[in-house]
Order: structure tokens, then sequence, then C-alpha cells
């Protein structure tokens, strides 16, 4: 996962996490760390930076097993918040033209946020958008009609 800053077009930043929940945000121009932290011991479910405006440049979400989104500062390593949904999520996606809107992929349905922000928890649970599944089907299966960029492309 990498990420550009408009105020500094220059320098690229790389999110890594390996086995041991341990995020490393690295400089690729310097090729060094900016800063490290733990993730807590859960396994990640997805990761995604929050580009929406200059206020977000050095944020990034971290989805965690099974339904924990947790926002961190990635400058000081510091955990901003933590949100935990009641379904498992496997999947997050921002609506890059609407910057407080989310969507969230569980194995039952689509969870819809419409007031996202950074610095507050949303008022609801968001809406929920049920799917019929045939039985021989799984998301992210890789089978037809659903996949692991459904919440991306719902957006698009």
């Amino acid at each position: 996962l990498h990420h550009c800053t408009m105020v500094s077009p220059y320098v690229l930043r790389l999110a890594s996490v390996d086995s041991l929940s341990q995020c490393i945000i690295w400089d690729i121009g310097q090729a060094t760390p900016i800063s490290e932290f733990s993730l807590g011991g859960k396994s990640l479910v997805d990761i995604q930076w929050l580009t929406t405006n200059d206020s977000c440049q050095d944020l990034i979400a971290v989805m965690l097993a099974p339904s924990t989104m947790t926002l961190w500062n990635t400058d000081t390593g510091t955990r901003i918040s933590r949100l935990t949904f009641f379904e498992t999520i496997s999947n997050f996606t921002f609506n890059p033209f609407q910057t407080e809107q989310l969507v969230l992929l569980s194995p039952e349905c689509f969870i819809f946020v419409n007031d996202f922000n950074p610095l507050r928890n949303p008022t609801g649970g968001g809406k929920k958008l049920y799917m019929n599944i045939p039985p021989n089907q799984q998301i992210g299966g890789g089978g037809r009609g659903w996949s692991h960029e459904a919440p991306r492309r719902l957006l698009s």
C-alpha cells in the first residue's frame, strides 16, 4: 500500500504489515522507516490510506479480524480511534467522490456508512444491503458476480 502526499508530492510512503501484526510505514525515497506500531496481534483484513483531504494525509485505516477498524497517525504511530462492527468484515473501501462515505463487505451484506469522520465515530451502524447468494458460491471466492473487489466496484 503506498501513499503520495499532495503537500510533498515526491515523498512516497509504503505501509507494510507482517505476520506478527507489526506495521511499518516506510519513506520509499530514503529507504527508511518513518514509524512502527503494533496492531495488537490481530489478523489484518484490509488496509487503506485516507486520502480525502489535507488533514488526513498521514492517516491510515486498518481493518482487523473479525470486525475492528482502527485509524492510525502514520507519522507518530499513534492510534486515533477504534470502531467495532457487529458483522465480520472481509473488505472495505472509501468513496473517492464523497469523502464521508464508506462501504464494508461482510459475508451476508454490504454496510454503507454515510457519516464517516476520522475524528469521531459514525452516529449509526450504517445501512445494510443484504445479498442472496447461491449455496454453492461464496463472496470473494472468485465465482461469477461477487469478488474481493465488489465494494470498490459498487462505489464506482
